[in-house]
């Protein structure tokens, strides 16, 4: 029988991930295992000013816009998720 003890789910805030949450919610319950889940925050910098670009920091930028999905992050998770955040 496999045991899992992690289930990481990615998302990006689309429905399509709200539908990958849940089915990972329920293999981490099922298996009784950490649910782990993720949003990439892109760097704002790059994204602005492309990677050739010359370097220009927006250090308050890119905190505003990690705090705003760690807190959609955690707005998705329920009590009894045990959650790993990564917002990056």
């Amino acid at each position: 029988m496999i045991t899992l003890k992690n289930i990481l789910v990615a998302t990006d805030f689309s429905e399509a991930s709200d539908a990958a949450l849940t089915y990972g919610r329920a293999l981490a319950r099922n298996f009784g295992a950490t649910l782990h889940l993720v949003h990439v925050v892109g760097n704002v910098n790059a994204l602005v000013y492309g990677a050739d670009a010359y370097a220009v920091s927006m250090p308050e930028l890119q905190e505003e816009i990690e705090e705003a999905a760690r807190a959609q992050l955690a707005s998705l998770l329920v009590d009894n998720d045990q959650p790993a955040l990564t917002a990056r």
